[in-house]
């Protein structure tokens, strides 16, 4: 699942679908779906419920390539396409992931119209790791794969390799499996290897050697806007030009003639922001030539492969009048209209593949960031409030925004979304869970001895000498605040000739990694019985699963 950073969520029980909300008018044209460039037919036509997009279940899993299966009775679909298995009950927010191991609590159920059953579509196609995304002006939702910025840039605050990030000093995993304080702690980050660059408070540029925690100084006069190509440095000088280093400072030289404000660096050629006029520019490395690429105000710019990106201005006194996003073919040697982004207000933007991102400046309320498809012409606002600059690094947006409830002096956090603007989580919700992963870590018994220490603390319950035998109902423990994590197993206590004499749903708590204790124990008679109590002390995730076990004696079949 592509989702990393919704395991956060749900493991800090923030089980919401957490993504853009799409907000139209009931009276607008009607609603279309595009996958993948193909636009999708339904006999029964999406609509707006509570600003999320409801569509037929069939359709829209059968297109995604799931197979399903519907239980009339219960009325509940189960669909499963490869590792990914999702089971929706009508009438009922909550969503069950990866055979019970978690869920997601839905804005809008399923719900029945004109006898189809209806699902949110933005939840099913995430599952399914698509990105989602609204064009308000065609009403058309765009489920595209996802982004993946595969490139470093200058001035970037975080670092990514893997599923493994570096940001204000800290290295986090992005599922909250850990992190780790102290490790470079600057202002401008790069990777290059098992080497982390940096540059501290007063813009020296450090290297950590990630695997020995080696630390030494490789410039020792203040920079900025570091960049590490082909196992060389660049970086800006105090002097406003570009400098090139190998990768220990040694053999400095200084590029173009011109100073420069920003640049990137593709193949033989620095394309940059003249940093006194501000016109874009490109160097050729290997011929020493400059040559002009467009002859106005450059507010920003990105390179991919032949095509040139820029956001267009013009400077009136000391304000900036945005004139929208133009681009330059490189191979053609002309500018390339597009109307869609005339009108767009770039300050900084970020182009992979056929995918630009462009953010807004902040005018009180915070910048915006918008993604526009370079082939499918969509155009969607992705995120908003966003305080300073953003960065995208791999499938992920990190991006700076005040919290909800901003205490007094409070700087605003690290926040880290989808490239569609879902799944925003915090750098400090994170480090909470890892503190969790960590806590259970600690408590768990280790998997060599795990079954023999759960079976001893069954044998101990059932206290007759029976034999025993147990089902996970999830396979990972759920950890509540600073609690001893929890388990969840049906268990059954056999006779010397294999009958079932007790059995029934159990809560134990993995405690020291020494052993398993009871906390409770639900028999099977009771649950028949009262099929209510199960919500009393079993997580809402796993109820329906206890139910069913009861009712159909399944949960008995344990071997």
């Amino acid at each position: 699942m592509k989702k990393s950073i919704a395991v956060v969520l749900c493991l800090l029980f923030l089980f919401g679908e957490n993504g853009q909300r799409l907000q139209v008018c009931a009276e607008e044209k009607a609603i279309q779906v595009c996958l993948d460039g193909v636009m999708l037919d339904f006999d029964v036509a999406p609509y707006i419920e509570e600003g999320r997009v409801l569509v037929p279940m069939h359709r829209i899993f059968e297109a995604l390539g799931y197979v399903i299966q519907w239980d009339e009775t219960l009325q509940r679909v189960t669909a499963e396409r490869d590792d990914s298995w999702i089971q929706l009950t009508v009438g009922d927010k909550l969503a069950v992931l990866d055979h019970y191991e978690w869920g997601i609590s839905l804005d809008v159920p399923p719900c029945i119209t004109e006898d189809r059953t209806m699902v949110p579509l933005r939840f099913v196609a995430e599952i399914a790791d698509y990105d989602v995304l609204w064009d308000e002006q065609g009403s058309t939702v765009y489920i595209e794969n996802s982004c993946q910025m595969e490139t470093s840039r200058p001035f970037q605050y975080c670092a990514l390799q893997g599923k493994t990030m570096w940001a204000e000093g800290i290295c986090f995993a992005l599922d909250g499996t850990f992190f780790q304080e102290g490790i470079g702690d600057g202002e401008e980050l790069q990777l290059c290897g098992t080497d982390l660059y940096y540059t501290n408070a007063e813009h020296y540029v450090y290297r950590t050697n990630l695997q020995t925690g080696e630390t030494s100084q490789i410039l020792f006069s203040p920079v900025s806007g570091i960049l590490i190509r082909e196992n060389q440095l660049f970086y800006i000088k105090e002097d406003g030009y570009l400098y090139r280093s190998n990768l220990i400072g040694g053999q400095e030289q200084r590029m173009m003639d011109h100073p420069c404000s920003d640049y990137r660096v593709a193949e033989d050629n620095i394309y940059y922001i003249h940093g006194l006029n501000h016109q874009l520019y490109v160097y050729k490395m290997a011929e020493g030539s400059t040559a002009q690429l467009y002859g106005g105000y450059t507010s920003c710019f990105d390179v991919v492969e032949d095509m040139i990106y820029y956001g267009k201005a013009e400077r009136q006194g000391e304000e900036i009048r945005y004139l929208g996003i133009g681009s330059y073919n490189m191979t053609n040697q002309r500018e390339v209209d597009l109307p869609e982004l005339e009108t767009a207000q770039a300050e900084s933007l970020w182009v992979w593949q056929d995918n630009l991102f462009y953010q807004t400046p902040d005018f009180g309320v915070g910048a915006e960031l918008y993604r526009y498809g370079l082939n499918r012409g969509y155009y969607a606002k992705v995120l908003d409030g966003i305080k300073g600059s953003s960065e995208i690094h791999g499938s992920y947006i990190c991006y700076y925004a005040e919290p909800e409830e901003m205490e007094q002096e409070q700087k605003p956090l690290l926040y880290l979304a989808e490239t569609d603007g879902s799944n925003c989580v915090s750098i400090q919700e994170i480090m909470f869970s890892a503190l969790f992963w960590s806590h259970i870590q600690g408590n768990v018994p280790a998997e060599e001895d795990f079954d023999l220490l759960l079976k001893k603390e069954l044998s101990a319950f059932f206290e007759e000498p029976y034999a025993v035998q147990y089902r996970l109902l999830r396979d990972q423990p759920i950890q509540i605040g600073i609690g001893f994590p929890k388990y969840y197993v049906w268990t059954a206590a056999l006779d010397a000739e294999g009958n079932i004499m007790k059995e029934g749903a159990m809560i134990l708590k993995a405690i020291n990694k020494q052993g398993f204790v009871t906390e409770y124990f639900l028999s099977r008679e009771d649950i028949l019985a009262d099929p209510e109590l199960v919500l009393e002390y079993f997580p809402a995730l796993l109820c329906g699963r206890i139910q069913e076990w009861a009712k159909s004696g399944e949960g008995g079949s344990l071997e």
